[in-house]
């Protein structure tokens, strides 16, 4: 499949270069460059177009690794390599969370402008493929639908400008919606807090119930195998904030996973607390106090546990 994309950055004509497992891109301008791999391109036309909307809106959020180019890949099987750099994504994990719908589209498209013009007045330009892009055109005739999202933006007093002229700017109103969407917007996702030392098979068991077993179709996100740039911190606060849930298990006392418990709550998530029964009845290792008088998912073995708390999970998460 031959592409030719424009750089994310500066808005470059973009250099390719054949290699072993993929196409290196490269910006002779700012430096830019990232490599897809040939497991992309081996997918529908219509679907590869949407993955690279993905790429660009990925490599918008998360700013280049320092030392390193993102190579993108998809996979998507559930398996996690552990093994891979930090630098190298699974963008099959990004494609699950593709806009469903047109109200979907246009509160993404509202957050990626907001991004990419993050100061009051910057001039907004969405004549250029990689505006199409954010925009998440992903029809054959990118330019007509281009138009179409930026006419429903305007008409929400969202942003100001012409669709024809391919300029404007983000208005107060929609600096209100943004900040509403930034509360609010979240992933179908639940949010796994827990230790990780000597918990592997917990982690397995929480992660396989919230992904297979409800009669919702939920991604579990576990912080040690997200790829993230920077302090980790501040990657929690952002996975919590996009999670409609959280399931904390207690079996080894965690600081960290108390920390993010207690954060959850204080922005209103369901938080489903976990414990194996034999801590949990032991006077010496029974959870902190605030923790025991919430009502538990008490878990006599890992089979227990994967049925309580897919009962748990679909009475308290719609």
């Amino acid at each position: 499949m031959n592409i030719k994309l424009k750089c994310p950055f500066c808005k470059g004509t973009m250099n390719s270069t054949i290699e072993i497992n993929g196409t290196y891109f490269n910006c002779n301008s700012c430096r830019c460059g990232f490599t897809i791999l040939d497991s992309i391109y081996e997918m529908p036309e219509n679907e590869v177009n949407k993955i690279l909307n993905l790429i660009y809106e990925f490599i918008l959020r998360h700013p280049l690794y320092e030392k390193h180019k993102y190579q993108f890949y998809f996979d998507n099987s559930d398996s996690i390599n552990d093994a891979l750099p930090p630098y190298i994504i699974n963008i099959a994990n990004e494609f699950k969370n593709y806009p469903k719908n047109a109200i979907e589209k246009i509160n993404r498209v509202l957050i990626n402008l907001s991004i990419r013009y993050p100061n009051i007045g910057d001039a907004i330009d969405w004549s250029h493929e990689n505006e199409y892009r954010l925009l998440f055109c992903d029809t054959e005739n990118q330019e007509q639908e281009a138009k179409a999202i930026i006419n429903y933006l305007i008409n929400l007093n969202y942003i100001d400008g012409d669709s024809l002229s391919g300029t404007g700017k983000i208005l107060f109103k929609g600096w209100e919606k943004i900040e509403e969407l930034s509360k609010t917007l979240v992933k179908n996702q639940g949010f796994i807090a827990i230790g990780y030392k000597d918990t592997e098979s917990i982690i397995k068991t929480i992660k396989e119930t919230i992904e297979n077993d409800c009669n919702i179709k939920f991604i579990a996100m576990v912080i040690s195998e997200k790829q993230y740039n920077g302090q980790i911190v501040p990657e929690i606060f952002y996975e919590i904030q996009q999670s409609k849930f959280v399931v904390v298990d207690v079996t080894i006392p965690n600081y960290g996973a108390y920390y993010e418990a207690g954060y959850a709550e204080a922005l209103g998530k369901p938080v489903i607390v976990c414990c194996r029964k034999k801590e949990f009845d032991d006077p010496k290792r029974k959870p902190h106090f605030d923790i025991a008088q919430k009502s538990s998912v008490i878990w006599e073995d890992e089979t227990d546990l994967r049925e309580r708390l897919k009962k748990r999970i679909e009475a308290t998460v719609k």
